[in-house]
């Protein structure tokens, strides 16, 4: 009989953070998701943070893979609902 193996969509990994749950999120992805949640344009999180707004866009596509969000308001309520995880960065 085949066993059913789970495959990451993200890394193609079949052990990784991302099948168990877990979500790791750098300093510079917590930061830009702060700054949706204040609903700040990509425009000024960059400038908030000293990046191009392509640096921020690529940032945004690495945090809806991580958090399995495909919009903005997704990622700003996300944000909101778990302020204390990627405020205190244990997230």
């Amino acid at each position: 009989m085949r066993e059913n193996y789970r495959v990451c969509t993200i890394c193609k990994s079949r052990t990784c953070e991302h099948l168990r749950g877990v979500v790791t999120l750098s300093l510079r992805e917590r930061r830009i998701i702060g700054g949706l949640t204040r609903g700040l344009t990509n425009r000024e999180i960059a400038a908030e943070n000293g990046i191009a707004v392509e640096t921020v866009k690529q940032y945004m596509h690495h945090i809806f893979a991580k958090l399995r969000l495909q919009t903005r308001l997704e990622v700003a309520l996300w944000g909101r609902d778990n302020r204390a995880l990627w405020e205190n960065g244990t997230s």
